[in-house]
């Protein structure tokens, strides 16, 4: 659903947002590009040469926790969650938009939860170490405070664009 916007001369901080969006996909790409040549490396490693690299699957799953995060946030500021279209979009616009609103705000909830308990968990954790790659245990939670910190700057944008778009026809353009 495409919200929009009167005034195409006030513009959302869409800038910043957009580059912060555009680093965090390059980041996700490039997790995923490392976690499969890490776990290419192990493969090869263990069945060619018959040794294992003790860090490679501990590196692996760290970098696949924090894509998995990170693409959650993705999937938050690309509205890709799941839905019943087929019935939302029957809906009257009002009601549409209300279960939106809701939905967001619920994602917003969520995403301050995740953020809340990102820290404490990374301040429990933060003096003991990973076993194979030595990096702190934080490591693993601190993925949590960025994820839910960029899931509630992605919600609070499309909160903003919401309200801007009240007083706006449906075929209307919001991105202004």
């Amino acid at each position: 659903m495409t919200f929009s916007n009167k005034n195409h001369h006030r513009r959302l901080p869409g800038s910043g947002i957009r580059i912060l969006h555009t680093i965090v996909e390059r980041v996700c790409v490039a997790l995923l590009v490392m976690m499969i040549i890490v776990t290419v490396y192990q493969v090869f490693m263990r069945s060619v040469l018959n040794r294992s690299a003790s860090w490679s699957e501990e590196a692996a799953l760290l970098m696949m926790i924090w894509f998995g995060y990170l693409g959650m946030a993705l999937g938050v500021r690309e509205n890709g969650h799941i839905s019943i279209e087929f019935v939302f979009d029957r809906l009257p616009r009002r009601l549409q938009i209300a279960l939106e609103t809701i939905g967001r705000i619920l994602i917003g909830v969520f995403s301050f939860a995740m953020l809340r308990q990102g820290i404490r968990l990374s301040v429990i954790s933060a003096v003991q170490r990973l076993p194979a790659t030595r990096l702190p245990r934080s490591s693993l939670y601190i993925i949590l405070i960025l994820s839910g910190f960029l899931m509630l700057i992605y919600i609070l944008e499309a909160l903003v664009k919401m309200i801007r778009s009240m007083g706006c026809s449906p075929g209307e353009d919001a991105r202004g």
